[in-house]
C-alpha cells in the first residue's frame, strides 16, 4: 500500500510541472499591445495630413492600447520606445485615455501625457518616440495599485514609395517587445513604362513604348491635382542630363473613367525634360488611365552611355514635403527630416548605347528574294514566312513589306516602329533614323528631307515602300526586278 501511494504521488507531482511552467511563462510577459477590432485602414502615401490633391482625406490609424499584464510589472522610469517603420511620419496624435502614469509624484492628465509624447517624438528624431530613462516615476506602492494603460491613435503620412503595413511597436528595458499593424499605405496612382534601348547619334529618337498613369481607385485624384514626369537630371552634364522630351506628344484618357485632363500633354510641358498631366475632371465609376504616346527624345551628343531614369512627382508631394511633423516647430518639415526618400521610385526608362557609324556597320551580304503575291520569301536561300505578300501598285511599282525586308537585313525588330496615331513608320538602322508617313511624298533621314516618287502605302495592316526606294533608304545598291519570274531581289 505504501509503495502504490508513493508511485501515485510521484505521478501527480510530475503531471503538475508543465502546468506550473506555463503559468510562469505567461506571467513573465510585462505588457501587451492591442488594436481595436476593425478593418485596417488604407492610407495614401506621398500626401499631407489634409489629403491635398486626393478625395480621400483619412490619415488616422486604428486605436492602440498598451497595458500591463499585471500591476507593477512595467517600470516606465527605465525608458522605452514606440517604433514605426522607416519612411512613416507622425503628424498628429490623439490620446484617448491613460491610467496610472506618474511624473514628479503626480498622476498625469491626458494633456500632460501628450506633451511628453511630443517630446519623445522629437527626441526620437521624428523616426520613433523615445521616452528617455527617468521621464516617468519609478514604481512605488501608490503607482502599482492598478495596471498602467495608454490608449492612442496616430495620424500618419509616408514617403511616396512606402507601400506596406504600418507596424506600431514598443520596446524597452525590462519589458517584452510587441508589434501590431495599425494601418497600411498605398499609392494613389501608378506610373508604368518599359525601358527603351536607344543608340546615340540621332537628334530625335522615338520611344518604342508609351507611359501609362493609373489611379488606384475611381475618383481618387482630385480635380486640380497634377502629375509630373521628369527625365533623370545629371548635373555632371547639364541641367537636363542631355535628354529632353520632344514635341508632338499625344495624351489619351480612358473614356470609361470619364476623367478629363487639361489640354493635351504637349501644351503642359513646363520644361523640356518634364511632362505634366493636370486633372481637369475626376474619374467616375472606373479608375482613370492616362496613356502618353508618340514620345520622342532629344539627345545631346555628350550624353554618356548609361541607364536614365524617369522620375515622377505630383502636386500632392509638394504639400507632403511641407508637412510639419508632430512635436516640431514650423521648420521641422518632412523635407528637412525625410529618410529613405524617393530611392525606389526611380526606374530606367532609357538605356543609351552609342551607335556605330555607317562605316563600321558590317557590309550587307544577305540575299533576299521576294516572289510577287506569295506568303513566303527567301533569305540566303532559306524560305521564310511572309504574312503579307509583295504586290504591284496602281502606278506599276513593285511594293515590298517594310518590316520584313528591314529585319531580314539585320535591323532589330524593335527598331521598326509603327505609330497608329500618326500613321507613320520609323526605322533605326546604324546611325540612320528613317521616318516616313503613309501617303507622304517626302521622308526624312536623320532629319533631312528626301523626296519620294512613290508614297508609302498600307496593305492588310502592313507598311509598304517601292523596291527602289526601300533599297535606297537601307543602303542596298544591288537590286533587281525579274519580270519573267515576278521576283524582287536585294543582294
Amino acid at each position: 500500500m505504501k509503495k502504490f501511494y508513493s508511485i501515485f504521488l510521484g505521478i501527480l507531482i510530475l503531471s503538475c510541472i508543465p502546468v506550473f511552467g506555463a503559468i510562469d511563462m505567461e506571467e513573465s510577459k510585462q505588457i501587451e499591445v492591442l488594436v481595436e477590432d476593425k478593418e485596417i485602414p488604407t492610407l495614401y502615401n506621398g500626401i499631407d495630413r489634409e489629403g491635398t490633391g486626393l478625395t480621400s482625406k483619412n490619415s488616422s490609424t486604428l486605436e492602440v492600447t498598451i497595458k500591463e499584464t499585471t500591476s507593477g510589472m512595467w517600470d516606465l522610469s527605465e525608458g522605452f520606445k514606440f517604433t514605426l517603420p522607416e519612411g512613416v511620419y507622425v503628424v498628429d496624435a490623439e490620446i484617448l485615455g491613460i491610467n496610472n502614469i506618474y511624473k514628479d509624484g503626480e498622476s498625469l492628465s491626458i494633456p500632460q501625457f501628450e506633451e511628453e509624447l511630443k517630446k519623445a517624438y522629437v527626441q526620437g528624431e521624428f523616426k520613433e518616440f523615445d521616452f528617455k530613462a527617468n521621464t516617468f516615476d519609478k514604481n512605488t506602492a501608490s503607482t502599482t495599485s492598478s495596471k498602467k494603460r495608454i490608449n492612442l491613435s496616430l495620424n500618419l503620412v509616408a514617403n511616396p514609395t512606402f507601400q506596406e503595413a504600418v507596424s506600431f511597436g514598443i520596446e524597452g528595458s525590462g519589458i517584452n517587445s510587441e508589434e501590431v499593424d495599425i494601418g497600411k499605405f498605398q499609392s494613389s496612382f501608378m506610373v508604368e513604362f518599359e525601358a527603351n534601348d536607344i543608340k546615340m547619334g540621332y537628334r530625335c529618337i522615338p520611344s518604342a513604348t508609351p507611359i501609362t498613369i493609373k489611379e488606384y481607385k475611381a475618383g481618387l485624384l482630385e480635380e486640380g491635382s497634377y502629375i509630373e514626369l521628369v527625365m533623370n537630371r545629371n548635373p555632371s552634364i547639364d541641367k537636363q542630363g542631355g535628354i529632353e522630351f520632344e514635341h508632338d506628344i499625344i495624351c489619351k484618357v480612358d473614356k470609361n473613367s470619364k476623367m478629363e485632363v487639361l489640354g493635351d500633354v504637349n501644351t503642359n510641358k513646363i520644361e523640356n525634360d518634364t511632362i505634366r498631366v493636370d486633372i481637369k475632371k475626376e474619374s467616375v465609376g472606373d479608375f482613370g488611365v492616362v496613356t502618353i504616346e508618340n514620345i520622342e527624345f532629344f539627345m545631346k551628343r555628350n550624353t554618356p552611355d548609361d541607364g536614365y531614369y524617369l522620375d515622377y512627382y505630383s502636386s500632392m508631394e509638394n504639400e507632403f514635403l511641407s508637412q510639419v511633423l508632430y512635436g516640431g516647430d514650423t521648420t521641422d518639415t518632412i523635407d528637412i527630416h525625410k529618410i529613405s526618400y524617393d530611392e525606389d521610385k526611380k526606374e530606367a526608362f532609357i538605356n543609351i548605347i552609342h551607335a556605330e557609324s555607317d562605316a563600321t556597320i558590317q557590309p550587307f551580304t544577305t540575299k533576299i528574294v521576294i516572289p510577287l503575291g506569295e506568303n513566303y520569301f527567301f533569305v540566303d536561300g532559306v524560305e521564310q514566312p511572309l504574312d503579307t505578300p509583295a504586290y504591284i501598285s496602281d502606278t506599276g511599282d513593285t511594293m515590298l513589306p517594310i518590316r520584313a525586308v528591314s529585319t531580314a537585313i539585320g535591323v532589330d525588330e524593335n527598331n521598326v516602329i509603327w505609330n497608329e496615331d500618326t500613321k507613320s513608320i520609323t526605322i533605326m538602322y546604324g546611325t540612320r533614323i528613317i521616318f516616313m508617313g503613309v501617303g507622304a511624298d517626302k521622308m526624312t533621314i536623320n532629319g533631312a528631307e528626301i523626296p519620294l516618287s512613290i508614297p508609302p502605302e498600307i496593305m492588310e495592316g502592313r507598311g509598304y515602300l517601292s523596291l527602289r526606294e526601300l533599297a535606297g533608304v537601307l543602303g542596298i545598291s544591288d537590286m533587281e526586278w525579274n519580270e519573267e519570274t515576278k521576283t524582287a531581289t536585294l543582294n
